[in-house]
């Protein structure tokens, strides 16, 4: 596989295929080479998944057709996208570190089994980006700060409660957090 990669989730399996039928149409070269181009499928409880290699014959119009299809960029190598895990990312947490492992299984079990609970993951893929990019824009030693603080306000308990199986009250803990950042932030 190439070294470097973009990836878009897609909140519906719609836009996930409709995306994988543009790229067919226009950019077929690289359609079946999964060292361009890299058909992740469902992704977690409700979120589909493309990559997009640095070997793909024209990365720049594959991820314009990822946007259009209402694909939303996840900033995975740095941390960016999703506040658990650039609140990891500081502490220089691998991304199968135990915090994420427990958080991922949570979102894709108990979650899951909920419709309203399916709806706020969908949401928190939208939202979430644009929490972490306004954190970013504010400076390094800003973002360290604050997510720093995000650990110790919120995830630290979520990610006791979830240890000791107590799913309602973590996803209240979590819930309150992401409220709280985006009237804060956006």
């Amino acid at each position: 596989m190439a070294e470097r990669r973009s990836t878009y989730v897609f909140s519906s399996e719609g836009c996930y295929d409709e995306a994988k039928d543009h790229l067919y149409r226009e950019m077929y070269s690289d359609y079946n080479n999964s060292d361009c181009l890299y058909f992740y499928g469902q992704w977690g409880s409700d979120c589909w998944r493309i990559d997009i290699y640095s070997d793909c014959s024209d990365a720049p119009k594959a991820a314009d057709i990822m946007r259009e299809h209402g694909g939303k960029y996840y900033k995975e190598e740095s941390g960016g996208c999703f506040v658990t895990t650039a609140v990891c990312g500081t502490f220089g947490k691998p991304d199968d570190c135990d915090e994420l492992t427990v958080f991922r299984k949570f979102r894709d079990t108990f979650m899951s089994e909920n419709e309203e609970m399916k709806g706020e993951v969908a949401r928190y893929y939208d939202i979430a980006p644009r929490i972490c990019e306004a954190i970013e824009k504010r400076g390094k030693e800003y973002s360290k700060n604050t997510y720093s603080w995000i650990w110790d306000t919120f995830l630290s308990k979520a990610y006791d409660a979830l240890n000791n199986h107590e799913f309602e009250k973590a996803h209240e803990i979590y819930k309150d957090m992401v409220l709280k950042l985006e009237k804060i932030y956006l």
